[in-house]
């Protein structure tokens, strides 16, 4: 039943983006999609809706509270949308998706993710490479803004310390 929920929330989540945002390239609505079906959303919608008090887990499980828990509420949630895709059709489905997933958490993965984007377009602006929009380009990009920032600190420490070493002729 997760198999068959998780491919049913890939798809609506999928044909939504797609028609609302009909100019963005498909990496970018692809990072979109990623964010909104990963396991850390699902177990947090898994535990708004209160799955835990209708999950009964062994004790090993019990006890790892963390990771274990998180992915069997996110596995948990997938199920569920399997079960109402089989039970009453796409449409419904879309509707519960929509209303669970999409709507409550969307705005703020975009958010992050045009942050993040006008980083990565001030950074190539700035250092001259302004036609650029690869992934890699832009994994590289956040690297230097982060190298660049250490190494002008780095930079300026040593130039400090160099200057502290040096003592005037006058003194």
């Amino acid at each position: 039943m997760e198999f068959l929920g998780d491919a049913v929330l890939e798809l609506v989540v999928s044909e939504y983006l797609f028609k609302n945002f009909p100019d963005k390239t498909e990496g970018f609505l692809t990072s979109v999609r990623a964010s909104l079906v990963n396991a850390e959303i699902l177990a947090q919608i898994a535990e708004e809706l209160k799955f835990s008090r209708y999950l009964l887990i062994s004790k090993g499980e019990a006890k790892d509270l963390q990771s274990g828990r998180h992915y069997i509420l996110a596995n948990t949630f997938e199920a569920l949308i399997g079960a109402i895709y089989l039970d009453a059709g796409y449409k419904k489905c879309q509707r519960f998706i929509e209303k669970y997933v999409i709507r409550p958490h969307l705005e703020n993965i975009l958010k992050e993710k045009l942050s993040c984007s006008s980083i990565i377009m001030g950074y190539n602006n700035h250092f001259g490479n302004k036609n650029s929009t690869s992934k890699h380009t832009s994994s590289i990009a956040l690297w230097n803004v982060g190298f660049r920032i250490f190494d002008s600190v780095s930079q300026k420490r040593r130039s400090d310390r160099e200057k502290s070493l040096v003592k005037s002729p006058s003194s």
